[in-house]
């Protein structure tokens, strides 16, 4: 049986086109593999003649053959006979010239046979290869374990040449398949289809590739999309790579920054981390793919993991919470909830980009290397189908809400005293703290019924309230502290004492909300109406504001 993955082609022979498939299919004989590849010259399966197998070229294997004057032919079976028939009693190179001079006694006429010129075609040798490479049929123990193999992968042009002469040897010596299963791959091509070639100048080679953005990403890169297609280059494809790659490297970064280095017991979760935990595993389960050599189905999960739900979204809605300044009892749960998710997915992520893999590793979990840890299976019991659900609806609230701000022209990081939302699907009240969070209001208002200016999304829509204008001030101010910050090259878990002077009720507001302000700009103490080493100025709602700060 030889199983033949071929997707694109399977389509169209079986009608099934844009439907899954089992990801291999069984073909019986040759003409059911010639039905398959019909469009690429299948029908020279069914059509085949005589195989001269002899080539008349001074490189190759020796035919075995010799030859008498008075017309006798013998074919030499072995090393061991011919050393018996020729009388030889040392070690030659059995290849041409060497192999040209020995002679052996003719059965018939008892003169001297000479062996015919012609060499074996290098296709019959490639024909073989999976037997003799391995001792056979001097040694059969490898043979035994080894034969016939379970995997072969090559291009289409292959059914031409390497398969075939590999069935034709196979089934003449054994009468079976010498392989199990074959994986047809396409060809790299330039962006716009055109085979690549110094003629043309459109070679691409991997140095230059690796060169400009290393080996993982183009690792990544060429297993992002069905091996069975042929493949387009195309270097913006590359750099999209690079990006998530650059993506996963500020993750990395952020949690060596934030997160400390130990091991943590695993705490009670909150909702968010849950959802982040559900959907690493859920990822992992289509890690199966690859037991379909479906590859490119696993790496596109694994893109969308990271840069969807891992770094645009969980990051975010935890950030708060790893902050220097937090200390609310759900900050170890975020800092477990990230080494775990990240354990885990450079372990997945280590057959594909093997570099940064083991790198993060090492520094983040002290360990030999990322490559002598097993592949981390997925754990179904973590999986929560109906809160990843729910969370998928939480994303379209806040693109929704950051729609209508938009629209409204109210800034992100100005809070809103409430947001009127209305869904057909109700969805559990323990994501109130994320929408909360990430809209950036203080209530969320769940109605059936709403008014006034509001932003439909699927499944539903709703409508924000009033700006809270003091809360609006210090992250306003919260903002223009933390670019001083950046501008003075303090560390983030540096701590300063703040200094500010304002026109109008700034200062008032700022001394009832000081505790908001000294965790939002990493202070110690906010000292009011006198600066000290002053680091700027800015303007308010036309107000004036001054600022000054030093390190403690």
């Amino acid at each position: 049986m030889i199983k033949v993955l071929y997707f694109a082609r399977l389509r169209e022979q079986l009608g099934t086109a844009g439907e899954e498939i089992a990801p291999a299919a069984a073909l019986q004989t040759v003409a059911d593999i010639a039905a398959l590849l019909r469009e690429r010259g299948g029908t020279w399966l069914e059509n085949l003649g005589d195989w001269p197998v002899s080539r008349q070229r001074y490189w190759g294997i020796p035919l075995p053959i010799w030859e008498c004057e008075c017309g006798e032919i013998e074919i030499i079976g072995s090393f061991d006979e011919l050393k018996k028939r020729s009388g030889l009693n040392k070690e030659i190179d059995f290849h041409r010239p060497e192999i040209d001079n020995v002679k052996v006694k003719c059965r018939k006429c008892g003169k001297e046979a000479s062996r015919v010129k012609d060499v074996l075609d290098v296709w019959f040798d490639s024909g073989v290869c999976t037997w003799a490479s391995i001792g056979y049929p001097r040694d059969e123990k490898l043979f035994k374990n080894m034969w016939p193999s379970n995997f072969q992968t090559e291009g289409p042009d292959q059914f031409r040449g390497w398969w075939n002469s590999q069935m034709l040897t196979s089934v003449l010596t054994f009468g079976k398949s010498p392989f199990n299963s074959i994986l047809l791959h396409g060809f790299v091509l330039d962006a716009k289809g055109v085979k690549m070639s110094k003629s043309k100048g459109n070679i691409v080679t991997p140095k230059e590739v690796i060169q400009k953005y290393g080996r993982d990403v183009l690792r990544y890169y060429l297993v992002n999309s069905a091996i069975w297609n042929d493949f387009y280059f195309n270097w913006e494809g590359v750099k999209d790579t690079s990006r998530l790659f650059n993506i996963l490297w500020n993750v990395y970064q952020f949690i060596d920054t934030y997160i400390p280095k130990k091991q943590l017991r695993k705490p009670e979760l909150e909702v968010e981390d849950r959802w982040i935990i559900s959907r690493l595993n859920t990822t992992l389960e289509k890690a199966d793919s690859i037991e379909g050599y479906m590859v490119h189905k696993f790496v596109q999960s694994l893109s969308e993991f990271i840069l969807n739900d891992f770094s645009r979204w969980y990051i975010k809605v935890i950030r708060d919470r790893v902050s220097p300044g937090y200390d609310g009892s759900d900050r170890e749960s975020a800092h477990y909830t990230l080494l775990e998710v990240m354990e885990k997915l450079m372990r997945a992520l280590a057959p594909i980009s093997p570099f940064i893999s083991d790198h993060v590793y090492r520094d983040l979990f002290k360990q030999e290397s990322v490559h002598l840890k097993d592949w981390p299976k997925p754990d179904k019991e973590l999986i929560d189908r109906k809160l990843e659900k729910d969370m998928d609806m939480v994303k379209r609230i806040f693109e929704a809400s950051g729609a209508l701000r938009q629209d409204k022209k109210i800034k992100l990081r100005w809070p809103v005293d409430k947001m009127f939302v209305m869904v057909k699907e109700p969805i559990s009240k323990k994501l109130d703290g994320v929408v909360k969070n990430m809209c950036n209001v203080e209530e969320v208002v769940w109605v059936k019924k709403i008014s006034g200016k509001t932003k439909e999304f699927e499944g539903g829509k709703l409508a924000l309230g009033k700006v809270l204008e003091d809360d609006k001030l210090v992250r306003e101010f919260s903002r223009h502290v933390q670019v001083m910050r950046k501008n003075e090259k303090l560390h983030v878990k540096d701590k300063i004492e703040l200094f500010v002077k304002a026109e109008g009720k700034v200062e008032d507001v700022l001394k009832r909300k000081e505790k908001d302000v000294l965790v939002a700009t990493g202070s110690i103490s906010l000292a009011i109406g006198k600066v000290e080493k002053e680091k700027g100025r800015f303007e308010f709602d036309g107000k004036k504001i001054k600022v000054g700060f030093r390190k403690k």
